[in-house]
């Protein structure tokens, strides 16, 4: 069984992977662990596990009314040196993911990117490159 945190992490995790443009990178999410050498690109995506934010004060037991996604972009420099960038592929996960509404079984509404630091560059070797992305949502139940 999952809990509605795992559903909208592994939903967010299957709906870049339906996206044409980013059937050549390997995505995956933070508890399938990397994923490395399915596709020979050199671009990883990561769906981290969504995190809580806010609890609802006014629903019966809890229930986290606003919740934070993190999706990493990693670019290993050896491979992808003839791709695009990885601010490429940020920009295509930003496009696909903001103001998208996941499936109604992940108890979540409408996914936008965060208002202030949306993109993060984060700390990586001289190997790779990696960016964080920040969406958020609001729990269906408040």
């Amino acid at each position: 069984m999952k809990s509605s945190l795992e559903i909208l992490r592994d939903t967010i995790r299957d709906h870049l992977r339906s996206i044409g443009d980013l059937k050549c990178v390997d995505i995956y999410s933070d508890c399938d662990g990397p994923v490395r050498g399915g596709k020979a690109l050199g671009i990883d995506i990561c769906v981290v596990s969504p995190m809580p934010t806010k609890v609802s004060k006014y629903a019966a037991g809890t229930t986290f009314s606003e919740v934070e996604i993190a999706v990493r972009v990693l670019r290993h420099n050896d491979i992808a040196s003839r791709v695009p960038g990885e601010i490429f592929f940020c920009e295509m996960v930003s496009r696909s993911l903001h103001n998208w509404i996941p499936p109604l079984k992940c108890g979540y509404g409408k996914v936008v990117l965060a208002e202030t630091s949306p993109w993060k560059t984060l700390e990586s070797s001289e190997m790779s490159s990696l960016i964080e992305l920040t969406f958020k949502t609001q729990s269906l139940v408040q």
